[in-house]
């Protein structure tokens, strides 16, 4: 129940759920195995496995699911080796080349074949709904993974407003500005871990690990070489221990011993108690993590000020000489061979921080490479 990574949205709008309701919108996409011809299922599993009775979990104004993915075991080298015994066959037999839309047929037969027979591995992915704070917290290391439980629960329930946590913050500018100056947020301090990344598009970058971040050979990355922080470890309080990426990822995140020894008197004989003991524990320091992160590190008043000189030089630090970013003509590239001009997607693409995605965008907007947003908030890519 100790969630090691952490992808979190916020809902644009008051995140009420009633438990009936919530658990009978999941039952339209409950989990089932593959049918004999089915490559892989995704679906709800009960949040308490055995110990639960419903699909989702709900304790103190917070929601537990879990989505269980189910996967057929078809290695490639066994289909082509099939295939290749059956082209064989065909050309000995035959005395003919076999062309390759036969082949592409012939491999659909031997899937057909093998499909029934395969071994199958499944997976689990949780997420929490806290309705107070408004976040939804996946357990996941990269946000495509996350939005596979995202889309699906969007699926379930109708429709899912959220955006990304961090999204409106450029966090490589926070995460520079912290190491630079070695001043983080208060109640959180660096750790030894840091990437670091050149503000061209060469892509060179330095990965410190158990290193003393506040050392001269730090300083002469970040003053001298102008490199842009993109994942800084970061221990809170004490309590929780991780690695905050400018994607707005959290990962390797890791507990105190306190922390997980909190509810071991609870006997292992009453483990619906402990499961959700353990639940509610560790979606409120979740939430209290966000919470503080983001109102004294990011929505500081106290820091507004200065937030506008930095983030102004950190842009100019990242422009060419006609005053495009630095990523635009791999941007360029990007949504024209993707077909795709979502901002999210160029952040992740490129491990930027959201505002600056967003001005790539306006950028290719105002070059006429991609059309102003429809009524729906989507552009389009324009044909070249």
């Amino acid at each position: 129940m100790f969630f090691t990574n952490l992808v979190v949205y916020k809902f644009k709008q008051d995140a009420e759920f009633k438990s009936d309701d919530f658990n009978a919108a999941l039952e339209q996409d409950a989990f089932r195995h593959c049918g004999q011809q089915e490559l892989s299922t995704f679906g709800w599993a009960k949040a308490f496995g055995k110990y639960g009775e419903s699909l989702a979990h709900f304790s103190d104004r917070r929601i537990l699911v879990c989505a269980k993915r189910e996967e057929k075991i078809l290695p490639a080298s066994v289909i082509n080796e099939m295939v290749a015994e059956k082209v064989d066959q065909i050309e000995l037999e035959e005395n003919r080349l076999v062309r390759m839309k036969e082949r592409n047929e012939l491999k659909e037969n031997v899937l057909h074949t093998l499909l029934p027979q395969a071994f199958t591995k499944s997976s689990m992915q949780y997420a929490f709904i806290d309705m107070d704070s408004g976040l939804l917290v996946v357990n996941s290391s990269s946000f495509n993974k996350a939005e596979e439980l995202t889309a699906l629960l969007r699926k379930s329930l109708g429709t899912l407003p959220i955006v990304p946590a961090f999204g409106q913050y450029d966090l490589d500018v926070f995460l520079t500005d912290w190491l630079t100056n070695f001043n983080t947020p208060q109640g959180f301090a660096i750790g030894s871990d840091a990437e670091m990344q050149e503000a061209d598009d060469s892509g060179a970058s330095v990965k410190l690990k158990g290193h003393e971040l506040d050392g001269d050979e730090v300083k002469a990355h970040l003053e001298l070489s102008g490199k842009r922080v993109t994942k800084l470890a970061l221990n809170w309080s004490d309590r929780i221990k991780f690695n905050l990426q400018s994607d707005g990822a959290i990962k390797q995140v890791n507990y105190s011993d306190a922390l997980k020894e909190e509810n071991a008197d609870i006997p292992k004989d009453d483990m619906p108690i402990k499961l959700d003991a353990d639940f509610c524990l560790v979606a409120c320091e979740i939430v209290q993590l966000v919470t503080e992160l983001i109102d004294s590190g990011l929505d500081s008043s106290e820091q507004d000020d200065g937030n506008e000189s930095l983030i102004a030089e950190h842009n100019a630090k990242y422009q060419d000489s006609n005053g495009n970013d630095a990523f635009y003509e791999e941007a360029k590239a990007f949504v024209q061979e993707t077909e795709s001009a979502s901002v999210s997607r160029i952040q992740r693409k490129f491990r930027i921080g959201y505002n600056r995605a967003a001005r790539l965008v306006e950028q290719l907007e105002a070059n006429h490479i991609v059309t102003a947003p429809g009524h729906n908030g989507e552009r389009t890519v324009i044909p070249f």
